[in-house]
């Protein structure tokens, strides 16, 4: 090698052949006195060649341009028009995401992944335009296959096991091993649920050479628990096998972990939400959703899982001729509800041609697929195949006076239900209105409160349900309510439904909890770059996403007998609450953690 050094008296020193002035600085030439030494060492075997480069992506693809045993680097070409963008995650070409991460990026890091595996990911992007996030995305058809490098213990796994909190992280290996006997845990900065992934892609060794790492043994059980951690941190952590005094050999499975704060003014919450008029994820913006419990009671109650057909005497070719018909003829009408159904109305023939005989009334036997393209009636989904999203809400509490004891949550809104129909509801960009009557009920609210805020003598038209109101603007809420902005809440309890329609009593015979629903407002939602509380925002969504669909749940026991909840028997609806945490928590091709974590 020539090395650059000063001058020898104003002339270079060439007599090492090496005589080009070095371009940082004129002064210097290579090989000026003193600055040529000989090193020996012993090289290492050579490095596999690379692999060759992939091939320049098509307008919207993804490219996988780094990876590690849990993690993978994505990127893709942006588009102008477009303000967030979705990564789907799926363990098989042919089959549905199991997995969804929005950034508003143009590159992320998809982490929580399994060693040795392959994925098929696939790109979606929502419109600028768009007035809300709940629709407006453009997917593409074709998937890329990414995957993850070899572990050096390809079959262990090691997972957080306790639910998030502001000062321990408690993680379990499966199945123990006295191999690996060492963890260490690198304390990265302030919490940030995907600022700090991009370590989750450099050796682990690197990582802790370079970061102060705190070091604990795991114990034979294979349970390590790393105390007295620094609340609302993320942390980086490893496990380590070959260990001794100096340390470990190898270092394996990395991830990150966060702790979170101490105060009560904000915290998480898990929400599952059915997706209504679409099959795919359609986000928590002016919708209702549950957490794991109330959520396995709504689906035992609701919309049967016990048919193979989209509606009743059809097949999915007569689903799909049916959408793509109206598309053909109401293409900007899709999920703007009454409006859309007047589209179809105005083109009859053509429309029940395909599709059948509909009316705009709110009866499923009369048109379900007309009424599932324009987003109107009841119900809003198909089981079978509606995508069952599980999110996770980092939101503010509030302490609203209606409901003193519901710890921090606003009073919970009705939205996008066959009940805002009347009052102008598109699906497209949902409306929220004062807790209506069956929600009520669901929650056994006694027949005096009922009767204080709920009109028995007029029925809301459309639903023919009594109405239900919250102040000086009866059903539609006023800009003032705490509801508006608030993530809201409402407790379930079993038997379900029984008193839908049956006079409610003062005080329930029978009150079992099931869960709890929830309200997520427009008003309040963070934007996918805002922090908590940024520009007033009151709730922000994490950006990976669990899916799952009906035929999990059927393949894991669940009974799809019509349930009907009696003041003796819940038996379904409470063994069908078991099947759905079961498919929760299952094994699946990514990590999903708890909330918070």
């Amino acid at each position: 090698e020539c090395w650059c050094s000063f001058q020898g008296g104003g002339v270079g020193v060439t007599s090492d052949g090496c005589d080009i002035n070095c371009a940082a600085n004129t002064n210097q030439n290579c090989g000026g006195p003193g600055a040529l030494y000989e090193f020996s060492f012993t090289c290492s075997p050579p490095s596999p060649p690379p692999p060759p480069p992939p091939s320049p992506p098509s307008p919207g693809s993804l490219t996988c341009s780094q990876a590690s045993t849990t993690a993978i680097h994505l990127a893709w070409p942006p588009r102008a028009e477009a303000d967030l963008y979705g990564v789907a995650v799926s363990s098989d070409p042919d089959v549905r995401p199991v997995a969804l991460l929005t950034t508003a990026n143009t590159s992320v890091v998809l982490a929580d992944l399994l060693p040795s595996s392959t994925y098929h990911l696939r790109l979606q992007w929502h419109s600028l335009s768009a007035p809300s996030v709940v629709a407006g995305w453009t997917y593409t058809a074709i998937s890329v296959a990414c995957s993850t490098t070899d572990s050096k213990h390809p079959a262990l796994r090691f997972t957080r096991v306790n639910d998030a909190h502001p000062s321990t992280i408690v993680m379990q290996l499966e199945p123990p091993s006295v191999r690996l006997p060492m963890v260490a845990i690198v304390p990265l900065g302030p919490r940030h649920s995907e600022h700090y992934n991009h370590h989750l892609l450099k050796d682990p060794s690197v990582v802790l050479q370079y970061l102060s790492a705190q070091y604990q043994h795991v114990l034979d059980n294979g349970r390590v628990t790393m105390a007295d951690l620094k609340p609302k941190t993320s942390y980086y952590v490893a496990i380590g096998s070959e260990c001794s005094g100096n340390g470990c050999q190898h270092w394996d499975l990395p991830s990150i972990q966060h702790t979170t704060g101490l105060s009560n003014d904000t915290v998480y919450t898990e929400m599952f939400r059915l997706s209504e008029y679409t099959f795919e994820t359609d986000f928590l913006p002016n919708h209702n959703s549950a957490d794991r419990v109330s959520m396995g009671a709504y689906l035992a109650n609701g919309t049967p899982l016990a048919t193979d057909t989209h509606w009743p005497n059809s097949t999915a070719q007569d689903w799909n001729d049916c959408q793509t018909r109206l598309a053909s003829l109401c293409p900007h009408e899709r999920l703007a509800g009454l409006q859309c159904m007047n589209c179809a109305a105005a083109n009859f023939d053509q429309v029940a041609a395909v599709c059948g005989n509909f009316t705009s009334q709110d009866n499923a036997d009369e048109g379900f697929a007309v009424h599932f393209y324009c987003g109107i009636g009841w119900p809003e989904s198909v089981v079978l195949n509606s995508s069952i999203t599980r999110y996770c809400v980092e939101h503010a509490t509030v302490q609203d006076p209606r409901v003193p004891d519901n710890n921090g949550f606003a009073q919970y809104t009705s939205c996008n239900s066959d009940e805002t129909d009347y009052f102008g509801n598109q699906p497209r960009d949902p409306l929220c209105i004062c807790w209506v009557y069956d929600d009520r009920i669901l929650s056994q609210q006694s027949n005096s409160s009922l009767h204080a805020t709920c009109d028995f003598e007029h029925k809301e038209p459309y639903v023919n349900e009594v109405q239900c109101n919250c102040g000086d603007n009866g059903p539609l809420l006023s800009t003032d309510d705490p509801s508006v902005r608030f993530v809201g809440k409402s407790n379930v309890y079993l038997p379900y439904g029984y008193w839908l329609n049956k006079p409610p009593p003062e005080t329930y015979p029978v009150s079992l909890p099931a869960g709890e629903n929830f309200s997520t407002p427009k008003a309040g939602q963070c934007n996918a770059t805002q922090a908590l509380g940024t520009a007033g925002c009151t709730w922000k969504r994490e950006a990976l996403m669990q899916v799952i669909y009906g035929p999990e749940l059927l393949a894991n026991g669940w009974d799809p007998t019509p349930a009907h909840d009696t003041l003796t028997n819940s038996s379904i609806t409470e063994h069908n609450m078991g099947v759905f945490e079961k498919t929760v928590t299952g094994d699946h091709s990514v990590t999903f953690r708890c909330c918070g974590c």
